[in-house]
């Protein structure tokens, strides 16, 4: 007996039924996100610089990765900096 075969002949229980409310509920949420979702996303757009005016979520979350990876660089590049002067100045001493 085939997997769809069992599904359709499975009698609904009471876990069954609530797992499917469960399941339409939740794909109807993903299309609205909560108040808290929507608050975190409004402070994540404070943080992005442009990121108020991104037209979307997931093209915010693409500024926000994009932005981290530039800090990451400019870090990156700071620390370089640094242990050069470090160097510098031990080699005069």
């Amino acid at each position: 007996m085939s997997i769809s075969e069992k599904i359709s002949t499975t009698k609904p229980t009471k876990h069954n039924i609530a797992a499917r409310r469960k399941m339409k509920h939740s794909s109807s949420l993903s299309c609205k996100p909560s108040g808290s979702v929507r608050k975190k996303v409004e402070k994540l757009q404070k943080l992005i610089p442009g990121g108020k005016g991104s037209s979307s979520n997931d093209h915010l979350f693409e500024m926000t990765a994009d932005y981290i990876l530039q800090l990451k660089l400019q870090l990156r590049v700071l620390q370089a900096l640094s242990n050069a002067a470090a160097t510098h100045i031990c080699d005069q001493m």
